[in-house]
């Protein structure tokens, strides 16, 4: 079975956990992922798997869309 791996997360995300006022390392607990699994999805040196990104949305109380670029959302 092949999973999809976002790409260029890590600007929306670094900017949706500032709004919610967390650090990487609060984000990373919440989330149940490394921190280092955090810092490397912000610097877009890693993609987001689908199960983490619903994973990092769940835990930023945010639609899991809101963290794809424009070119990774369902139009419509």
């Amino acid at each position: 079975m092949t999973s999809i791996v976002y790409r260029g997360v890590g600007s929306r995300l670094a900017y949706a956990r500032r709004v919610a006022d967390l650090t990487q390392a609060e984000l990373a607990r919440a989330a149940n992922v490394a921190l280092g699994t955090v810092r490397k999805i912000e610097r877009n040196e890693r993609g987001i798997s689908g199960d983490l990104l619903d994973a990092v949305a769940a835990a930023l109380d945010i639609d899991p869309a809101r963290l794809l670029p424009d070119t990774e959302r369902a139009v419509g």
